[in-house]
């Protein structure tokens, strides 16, 4: 008889760990740098790029709970100077502003040291429904500033955020069924609506009734890179695995908004380094695109993501990735670096869990460096934005590094103002 019971719970407990396991996790995201034509990274990386719908959270002392209506407009104050050691505004001035100001303000009110830009890590789920899950992420190296849906955890808060470390989240959400439509509302052009576009995840609840098909995260931070990417006078890019690992797949992108070209690097082993020519902006700009977006959704795919978690990956990155002018080098984060800049814990441990990070090198080559030095002596008025688009403050950073000692000082006050 003890025989037979002993024999039933050993039963009793392996469907009991069968359907605590009966969990699927996918996550993908992408950390972005920039480097001169020497390959290191420069500072000047915090400026936010793609606007997130309001209801997302960010670093306040009490975040509102989202309704799942559209947000009623209100007024944003301009953004307070950057705290880093030129600026015009005292750090405990901007502290103070952001204190006062913390609904509009949702990033960390730290910029000196940024390196690298968390963007968007989405995590799906794929279980059954009433299923609780807790998630653990750690920043070790950065913070994460933004979020959805609320979390049952955080640190540091806005008043603790004084260094670009120790950042550490838990998210507790029930898994709900996959076509759950009561999802706050965003507009179809929103950077935020085809990361929803994965039919089989589960959405999921937090105790304070937040809805989503995903967990959302964002960050800061200043950390190596695994990739080093350098430049000559001819434009030839150097592409430099300075990882422990292989890097399965990058690829180098060059457009105008109007044509352009792709070279893929695949399998760049640990301590190797590949030359790739100055790329030629041939390719109609639409094939260019259609050809870009192929290669990298194979690559993602091959690396464990869903095929649709893939196109909502490249679609949710689309600007940035293609249509933004410019040349960059996009990259497989190898999965060991993955879990160092970023260890996550999931509870129950689920029967699958893959990470698929992309590294994303915005690159200035040498041959643009000189031309901006060029319009920095040549003109007397200059506006940043204008004159050197996205990624103004990294640029001048780095043409501060080797500007002539009388521009240096031209330099600075312009990224400081």
């Amino acid at each position: 008889m003890k025989r037979t019971f002993s024999i039933l719970a050993i039963i009793l407990g392996l469907i009991s760990q069968a359907q605590a396991a009966n969990l699927t996790v996918h996550e993908w995201g992408t950390f972005t740098s920039f480097m001169g034509s020497n390959g290191e990274l420069i500072e000047g990386m915090h400026h936010e790029d793609e606007a997130l719908p309001a209801f997302v959270y960010g670093l306040k002392k009490d975040a509102p709970t989202p309704q799942p209506q559209p947000p009623t407009p209100r007024p944003r104050p301009p953004q307070p100077a950057p705290c880093h050691p030129h600026s015009k505004v005292g750090c405990e001035t901007l502290m103070s502003l952001f204190a006062t100001h913390s609904e509009f303000f949702p990033e960390a009110p730290i910029s000196a040291g940024v390196t690298q830009k968390m963007e968007t890590p989405v995590i799906y789920f794929y279980g059954d429904q009433g299923k609780k899950v807790n998630v653990e992420i750690n920043f070790p190296q950065g913070i994460i500033t933004q979020y959805y849906p609320q979390s049952s955890y955080s640190y540091p808060k806005l008043a603790e955020a004084r260094e670009l470390k120790d950042s550490h989240f838990i998210f507790d959400v029930t898994l709900l069924a996959a076509n759950e439509s009561n999802l706050p509302l965003v507009n179809s052009q929103s950077i935020w609506s085809p990361a929803r576009q994965v039919p089989n995840a589960n959405a999921v609840r937090t105790d304070n009734g937040d809805k989503e098909k995903f967990i959302f995260y964002r960050g800061i931070g200043n950390f190596p890179s695994p990739l080093k990417v350098s430049s000559d006078l001819k434009d030839v890019l150097t592409l430099e695995n300075v990882s422990q690992s292989p890097i399965s797949m990058a690829i180098v992108l060059n457009s105008n908004g109007k044509t352009g070209n792709i070279a893929v690097v695949n399998n760049l082993t640990s301590k190797t380094q590949v030359a790739v020519p100055s790329l030629v902006n041939g390719l109609d700009f639409n094939l260019y695109i259609q050809k870009t977006k192929a290669v990298i959704i194979d690559s993602l795919v091959k690396n464990g993501l869903y095929t649709d978690e893939a196109v909502a990956m490249v679609n949710t990155w689309q600007r940035s990735y293609f249509n933004t002018p410019g040349i960059r080098v996009l990259y497989i984060v190898p999965s060991e670096d993955t879990e160092s800049i970023l260890p996550l814990n999931v509870k129950p441990a689920p029967n699958e869990l893959k990470r698929v990070l992309v590294g994303r090198v915005e690159v200035m080559t040498k041959n643009e460096e000189a031309k901006y030095l060029q319009v920095i002596q040549s003109n007397a008025t200059i506006n940043i934005e204008t004159n050197f688009g996205r990624f103004y403050e990294p640029k001048l950073r780095r043409l501060e590094q080797i500007a002539p000692a009388e521009l240096k000082e031209k330099i600075r006050i312009l990224y400081s103002n």
